[in-house]
């Protein structure tokens, strides 16, 4: 119980909130400014936070420390958290355009170990964006490389356009990363 006083005497001191809110403003000024530093939010996060395991471990400035350290963590987890929510909204041509093209033709009802009825189908397909040389060798000319089972994750995802099928897909994949 006295850890969580302390915790919170911690939380109404006014070291701890000044270098709380400077250090916020700081990374959202930087994040916003138009500067030709090429530092990333992460690489000055990095310095802010060996620059405040300095000052814990002089025992100077303590609370105005941990300060720095609980506004640059806030940063880093929302900034994750923003680009894990745009990239669910990005369609990758090497993980997802694959399955949701092998799920299409697993619901067309096609022999879909025949590397034809893939390319035809790919040909009728409109994706968003070009196409490598690679991919097309890779997928599109080898046809379905997985074992028949597999088509069961594949093909409910062909009923849907992809921009919804890739963020289910995402979804999906998520699902089973933070279980």
């Amino acid at each position: 119980m006295e850890k969580y006083k302390s915790f919170l005497r911690l939380l109404v001191d006014k070291a701890f909130i000044s270098g709380f809110l400077i250090t916020m403003a700081f990374l959202v000024t930087y994040q916003f400014s138009n500067t030709y530093i090429s530092y990333s939010i992460l690489e000055v996060s990095l310095i802010l936070l060996l620059f405040s395991f300095f000052l814990i471990k002089t025992k100077k400035l303590e609370s105005y420390a941990i300060g720095i350290l609980c506004a640059v963590t806030i940063i880093v987890i929302l900034y994750n958290f923003y680009q894990t929510l745009l990239s669910l909204f990005i369609v990758e041509e090497w993980d997802f355009l694959a399955f949701y093209l092998y799920g299409k033709l697993g619901a067309s009802g096609l022999d879909f170990y025949e590397p034809a009825n893939i390319a035809d189908l790919f040909s009728n397909l409109k994706i968003p964006f070009e196409i490598s040389k690679e991919f097309l060798e890779d997928v599109i000319d080898v046809g379905f490389n997985y074992p028949p089972v597999s088509m069961i994750l594949f093909a409910p995802f062909a009923y849907l356009d992809i921009e919804t099928a890739n963020i289910l897909w995402k979804i999906f994949v998520l699902f089973f990363l933070i279980q």
